[in-house]
Formats: C-alpha cells, sequence, structure tokens
C-alpha cells in the first residue's frame, strides 16, 4: 500500500504471517520504505533518512488516519521499528539503468 500523499512516498507490505521461522502468533511484521527519503515528513519535520524508528512508525500511524491519542496509546506498547537505509535498492529503476535496457 503506498500513501500517494506522503511527501516521503511511504509505503508499506504486510507479507503472509508467520514471516519468519518460529515467529510468534501474537507477532506482526511488515516493512515500511519511502522513496524520497530527502523529503521532510508531513507529520515528523525531519527528512526520513534521519528519523528515529519510532518517529518512522508515527509518521506511517498518521498516514493511516489515526488519531493521536490512539497514537499515544499505541507508542506505549511493544513495537519494534528497525530504520535501515538502503541507498541503491531501487537502483535498477534508475533512468541510467533503464536506457541501457537493465531491469
Amino acid at each position: 500500500m503506498t500513501f500517494k500523499d506522503s511527501s516521503w512516498l511511504m509505503s508499506s507490505v504486510v507479507a503472509a504471517q508467520p514471516h519468519f521461522i518460529n515467529q510468534p502468533e501474537d507477532m506482526t511484521i511488515f516493512w515500511g520504505y519511502g522513496l524520497y527519503t530527502e523529503a521532510i515528513g508531513d507529520y515528523v519535520k525531519k527528512p526520513m533518512k534521519d528519523c528515529t524508528g519510532q518517529e518512522l512508525l508515527n509518521e506511517y500511524l498518521h498516514h493511516l488516519h489515526i488519531s493521536e491519542e490512539r497514537i499515544a496509546e499505541l507508542m506505549k506498547t511493544v513495537v519494534n521499528v528497525i530504520p535501515c537505509y538502503m541507498p541503491y535498492v531501487d537502483a535498477s529503476l534508475s533512468p541510467a539503468n533503464t536506457a541501457t535496457g537493465l531491469r
């Protein structure tokens, strides 16, 4: 799912669960990412690449239109967000590679 109004063009994927072998039944794993990591967030006023896991989750929950009160409650629960910067993950989609036929 992509948040088309996100300045980061934030997206998320919830794969079939369990995602990992021996993943606890009460745990859900999903991936979130953004295409424009230099842009300032819509709710967290920082570039995505400079955000903590909690800030990334905060931005994500706001794009889901979850209320401030509910976000505050969720932030008190056990949620683990691990930021990972992968600057070349979309390199195969760049105009230079597309022009040369690499896909």
